[in-house]
């Protein structure tokens, strides 16, 4: 442990580091959807308005506009009950990049559907200790991966730290799927393969 201070507060310290984790990733990716947003509405601020020249969007243009709009919503609201769940401040906060893993594998082995913190949380471990979190979450709820949009296993997998092609293609040809298959699209039978071939190359 990095620092002896105590904490009566609901929250365990590492708990509150993870979630600064997801917040700046969320805060960050809500950036993007607000500049996308607004470089596609750049004729409709006053100045341009003003110009007299008049406007035009297409309906392409227009329909990235209200999607990014709506996800830029959902994304407020997970920001709000991530802050809201911040006990008051009155010490400094200090972890090991040790600790923040580690809690960044209890929350993959939790199991979520939010798709951004399953990657989040790849990316703070390695194989042979996150292959073995993420396993355990997609035996222990094999419907979990229907509700991660696109994402496929390639995607998931690389963004464990150190994890290369050549891990990706073991764990995929003991599972008997294709690396590109989506997590949404696989069937029980085939995530139960996944978690097997998970652990299997995690205790390798």
């Amino acid at each position: 442990m990095t620092s002896s201070q105590e904490h009566d507060d609901e929250l365990p310290r590492a708990t509150i580091a993870w979630q600064l984790v997801l917040l700046r990733a969320l805060a960050g990716h809500s950036g993007a959807l607000a500049v996308g947003i607004e470089d596609r509405l750049n004729a409709f601020q006053p100045d341009a308005l003003n110009s007299g020249e008049g406007v035009a969007l297409s309906a392409t243009e227009l329909n990235q506009v209200i999607d990014g709009a709506l996800e830029l919503q959902d994304l407020s609201d997970v920001i709000g009950v991530i802050a809201g769940s911040f006990p008051a401040a009155d010490a400094l906060l200090v972890l090991s990049a040790e600790e923040v893993a580690d809690e960044a594998a209890r929350a993959l082995r939790a199991g979520s559907a939010h798709r951004r913190g399953v990657v989040l949380s790849a990316q703070l471990l390695t194989p042979a200790a996150g292959f073995t979190a993420l396993a355990d979450a997609i035996s222990s709820d094999t419907s979990l991966v229907s509700r991660w949009g696109a994402l496929t296993v390639r995607e998931l997998l690389t963004a464990f730290r150190d994890c290369d092609d050549l891990l990706v293609r073991r764990v995929c040809r003991a599972a008997r799927i294709h690396p590109d298959a989506e997590w949404a699209t696989l069937e029980y039978d085939a995530v139960v393969r996944v978690a097997d071939a998970l652990r299997s190359v995690a205790n390798a």
